[in-house]
């Protein structure tokens, strides 16, 4: 009887948590990026990022592997051909969220150059695609990015707040992984 009891509690209580609202606010700026996740009544801010040391250490590895300009290009345009992949999980992911969900703010500016004027104009171009379907979908959005043709940079910063419950959270995941491309994406991270 006590098992009984129980089991009832725990799938009434996992009920309950699974439709409650999750707020999720990643805001960025040249301080780093601190992710605000709110459930009910609580708020938690995270601070990610890392140490001095481990950059400095991450840095060294860098240049010790030596990575080659033709390999670094490789990679990139081995990431741009899954484009296509990518922009059609993010339109549906887009809607998705859209049907169950409430994107509360999104605010992006900054500044994008890969070093290589060919790949900042490609990428370039992928950017103002997606804004074009985000746009569509969110007309409340605004997306301000300016390439940069000259260096090696990437200078963002912005706000994206989004509503959903949290059982169209895991909804979302386990359609993002079966969506995606899974073995050129694995491809791809290993060669970078």
């Amino acid at each position: 009887m006590i098992l009984w009891i129980t089991l009832t509690s725990v799938l009434a209580l996992s009920f309950i948590l699974l439709t409650r609202w999750i707020g999720l606010r990643l805001q960025g700026g040249e301080d780093g990026v601190v992710v605000s996740v709110s459930f009910s009544k609580w708020k938690f801010n995270l601070y990610p990022g890392r140490s001095d040391k481990e950059k400095k250490d991450k840095e060294d590895e860098e240049e010790k592997v030596g990575w080659k300009t033709k390999d670094r290009i490789k990679n990139t345009i081995g990431w741009l051909q899954l484009a296509s992949d990518f922009s059609n999980l993010f339109k549906n992911g887009l809607n998705f969220l859209k049907k169950h969900g409430r994107i509360a703010k999104l605010d992006l500016k900054g500044r994008i150059g890969s070093g290589d004027p060919y790949l900042t104009g490609t990428f370039f171009g992928l950017i103002e695609t997606l804004k074009g379907i985000l746009f569509r979908e969110v007309p409340s959005a605004r997306i301000v990015l300016r390439p940069d043709f000259e260096e090696e940079r990437l200078d963002l910063a912005g706000v994206f707040a989004v509503e959903i419950r949290l059982i169209y959270v895991v909804f979302l995941i386990i359609f993002t992984f079966w969506n995606l491309p899974k073995r050129r994406v694995w491809r791809l991270a290993r060669n970078s």
